[in-house]
């Protein structure tokens, strides 16, 4: 595996440079590099229902100057995982997903049938002059039901110590933009950032008291209204006009996501993305996006399809603790901890991966 991946990294240069020249005022985003590194512990010991002790201890941290960070970790029992990092500046979910689809496409038969494209302004250039956009949101389709479903249980979380809740969404606007404007093929290529979010804003007693199927209409309502091509043009317009926090090394992001307002839960889905994780060794057991926390004050769930294509479901959870509760007095259990057995591995002592895992190689290509 070593050696392929090693391989598969010098041949394709699929992250292009990003550089900054006089009037570009983005990070510069250079190189990539292969990290290998062992873990004291059996995969089957490891308990993946704290994220932040399992998931967020295997990859080793990298510059942020880096357009991609591909890292082997080898465990104790013989198994191994494979992290892609990167800058979500250089790359959306359907990007991510695709170069790894690709990647295992590469490893399993020596070619591969997509190669990403990274050209932004052959897709999305910014008006002249830029308009103002009257509210940047963007999203990702979401399946209502698990949105009502989750909803309900934020409003339970809350109670009666606030009035109103809030749902937002990430969705790809890449199946919405229409052929007329957009190359279909240069689109389904394109790895850069074709987000946005939606959000929705309710009281907690309608949430509450309303069925569930009408709960699910109104994130449906509420996904749709972004669902403009012309949001996009907005979007471009905006970030081309404040692109330049990016240089005092700032970020944006939308106010739902900032701990402002009313309390609020952000879904985001990459159930739309099927990850082809087999490298010729069978099928992965876990496959999972992952986000360092940061300083946010907003609830978070991402889900991803489970690579086992049984209809079911993995959820990485960032929650407080009101909402943790609710989540495990649901009488329904829709969402039941992500333990060893569930995934499939024999079970013999639980233990936290620590976060001084021994790196045996790190090279920058």
């Amino acid at each position: 595996m070593e050696m392929q991946t090693a391989k598969a990294v010098l041949q394709h240069t699929w992250i292009t440079p990003q550089h900054t020249d006089h009037s570009h005022t983005c990070p510069v985003l250079d190189w990539a590099e292969l990290v290998i590194a062992d873990a004291a512990v059996a995969l089957a010991d490891v308990d993946f229902a704290d994220a932040d002790r399992s998931l967020g201890n295997i990859p080793v941290p990298f510059e942020l100057g880096l357009a991609l960070s591909l890292q082997l970790v080898r465990f104790a029992c013989g198994g191994f995982a494979l992290s892609w990092g990167t800058n979500h500046l250089l790359v959306d979910g359907h990007g991510l997903t695709a170069q790894q689809a690709a990647w295992a496409e590469l490893l399993r038969t020596g070619g591969a049938s997509w190669e990403p494209h990274h050209g932004r302004a052959s897709l999305f250039r910014p008006r002249s002059p830029p308009r103002r956009p009257h509210s940047p949101v963007t999203g990702r389709r979401v399946h209502a039901a698990l949105s009502a479903h989750v909803w309900k249980l934020l409003a339970a979380a809350i109670g009666g110590s606030d009035t109103h809740c809030r749902l937002a969404w990430l969705v790809d606007g890449r199946p919405r933009l229409g052929p007329a404007r957009y190359d279909r093929d240069t689109l389904r290529r394109y790895v850069g950032n074709v987000v946005t979010y939606a959000s929705r804003e309710a009281a907690v007693d309608a949430i509450s008291s309303s069925p569930l199927a009408d709960v699910a209409a109104m994130a449906r309502a509420a996904i749709a209204e972004v669902f403009r091509p012309e949001r996009f043009d907005e979007l471009v317009d905006w970030m081309e006009v404040r692109k330049g926090v990016f240089r005092d090394g700032g970020k944006w992001t939308e106010a739902v996501g900032a701990g402002t307002g009313s309390p609020a839960q952000v879904l985001s889905a990459f159930v739309a993305f099927r990850v082809d994780g087999d490298f010729g060794f069978g099928r992965p057991r876990l496959v999972m996006p992952w986000v360092r926390p940061g300083q946010l004050g907003s609830a978070a769930m991402m889900v991803a399809r489970s690579p086992e294509e049984d209809g079911s479901w993995v959820v990485y959870a960032r929650m407080w603790p009101r909402l943790s509760d609710a989540v495990e007095a649901d009488p329904e259990a829709v969402l039941k901890p992500a333990t060893a057995a569930r995934l499939g591995f024999s079970v013999t002592h639980t233990h936290f991966i620590e976060p001084a895992i021994t790196v045996k190689h790190a090279s920058r290509l």
